[in-house]
């Protein structure tokens, strides 16, 4: 059995200098860590749509905000690839 198959994943997301994600609105934003706030955490879901499936790339999965309608994409934007929130 895939783990992805089973049930969604969360985590908390950091970088090597603390800084953190978290909603504002319908935005992430990445301050400091700090204990007076509170990161969000991404649930990892796998996407069963075959058309998006290939076995030489890995599994495809979305990245949500946990407890949200919210997930992160990846759109062209002046010619750029960029993540966005929708």
């Amino acid at each position: 059995i895939n783990p992805l198959e089973v049930a969604p994943k969360s985590y908390v997301i950091h970088d090597s200098q603390k800084m953190m994600w978290v909603l504002s609105g319908n935005s992430l934003i990445a301050p400091p860590l700090s204990r007076s706030v509170k990161p969000v955490a991404l649930d990892l879901i796998a996407c069963r749509d075959r058309e998006f499936g290939d076995e030489k790339k890995g599994n495809v999965v979305y990245l949500g905000i946990k407890g949200k309608e919210l997930c992160l994409f990846c759109a062209e934007i002046q010619d750029k690839p960029t993540l966005q929130l929708q």
